[in-house]
């Protein structure tokens, strides 16, 4: 008697995990096992109100089928959404951020489980995300298009576990204003993220220089205009000198955001930088910057200064940090970072190489391209491991 037929369908899959919670668990176990019940409460009711099916909850991974990309890739950015409200009060070390992995792909179903490379890549996806962001695979990414409003940042083809072809990757973007960001292959970048030659960089300044000038020419044509009306209607009384004052303040605010501190200027941050910054071209940053820091792929960047919030360091390029960074860092392939502070969290090494002279708060987890990146003198409290995705994708 031949065995029953395995049962097949094409399903769109979500897989979610908390981004370091044995850490958060050794800190507070009750606290955080009460917290983790509250945001899977809330996360099986978006599924639910997505018109997906929680397949499984295992600790405090998710695992979940759609019968649509829309619906599955909307309910995972409604879950961040919710979530970064929620975490808001928190203190950072206490904050609950899951990565979250969308995939479409041919799955086995037994016994309402479901299994096959299309949950695996789903988990490996997750694995991939940023604490708190969502990445989805080139299947999800084609069906989407731009039916959804957001943006989507091309992370390359990645090498993932137990998965004998590549990956193709895209980081979900949600900022305001995010714009698609794709390449034609693996070594392409997109011609936006290439560094300019320094000529180039030396037209640029002088283009913003001939354009600062160009309107204080023509605000200087209207406050003379101003005058010459003042002078003819109201000799005696004279009222020039406000609109006057109004143009001054308007080209000092102007000059201040064109050459103030904090703006790139021939490869070069000067000053203090008090939000994110994500650098596009080779650069020297002098100062402090408060928010996160992203280093676009193949570029060679120096921080001399602090970092208040996350690092991501793209595939290929190279990170100096002379002073301290606040919280996570991430390793894309073949990236490179040197640190000559404390990193405050945790390092995601997806196969690139961390020199660390400083401590390491949290511990060092690689994941992702062959889970292998070198690295050099870590703190006390690195692991140098992965937690294995728990679901059914039999990795």
């Amino acid at each position: 008697m031949e065995p029953p037929k395995i049962k097949r369908k094409l399903a769109a899959i979500l897989y979610a995990d908390v981004a370091g919670y044995s850490r958060l668990t050794e800190d507070d176990e009750e606290g955080t096992h009460r917290m983790l019940v509250t945001f899977l409460d809330a996360f099986g009711a978006s599924i639910e109100g997505h018109s997906g099916r929680v397949v499984h909850i295992a600790g405090d991974a998710v695992l979940a089928d759609f019968a649509s990309v829309l619906d599955a890739l909307s309910c995972a950015v409604d879950v961040r959404r919710d979530f970064k409200t929620r975490n808001e009060s928190l203190s950072e070390d206490r904050k609950l951020q899951f990565r979250i992995g969308v995939n479409l792909g041919d799955v086995m179903v037994d016994r309402d489980e479901i299994y096959g490379d299309g949950v695996n890549v789903a988990a490996r996806l997750q694995s991939v995300a940023d604490p708190g962001g969502i990445c989805i695979s080139a299947s999800v990414r084609d069906q989407i298009k731009n039916k959804l409003g957001f943006g989507f940042e091309y992370l390359g083809e990645q090498k993932v576990k137990n998965i004998a072809e590549p990956v193709r990757v895209y980081r979900v973007q949600l900022d305001p204003g995010a714009v698609s960001v794709e390449t034609l292959s693996q070594d392409d970048r997109p011609p936006a993220e290439a560094a300019p030659a320094p000529g180039d960089r030396s037209q640029a300044k002088a283009a913003r220089i001939r354009r600062f000038y160009n309107r204080a020419a023509q605000l200087g044509l209207i406050v003379a205009f101003l005058f010459v009306i003042d002078l003819i209607t109201t000799p005696d009384k004279w009222w020039v000198h406000w609109p006057a004052l109004v143009v001054a303040l308007a080209l000092a605010l102007r000059a201040l955001k064109e050459f103030g501190p904090g703006i790139r200027d021939e490869g070069s941050v000067k000053g203090d930088v008090a939000g994110d910054m994500r650098f596009a071209t080779d650069t020297r940053s002098r100062g402090n910057i408060a928010g996160d820091v992203t280093v676009a792929p193949g570029l060679s960047v120096e921080v001399k200064g602090n970092i208040g919030k996350n690092v991501t360091v793209e595939s290929g390029a190279i990170l100096e940090v002379r002073g301290n960074i606040g919280d996570n860092v991430t390793i894309r392939p073949d990236a490179v970072i040197d640190i000559r502070g404390n990193i405050a969290r945790d390092v995601i090494n997806q196969g690139g190489t961390l020199r660390l002279r400083g401590k390491l708060g949290g511990s060092e987890k690689h994941v992702g391209a062959d889970a292998g990146g070198g690295t050099g003198a870590a703190g006390p409290d690195s692991d140098h491991t992965a937690r294995a995705p728990e679901s059914s994708a039999g990795s």
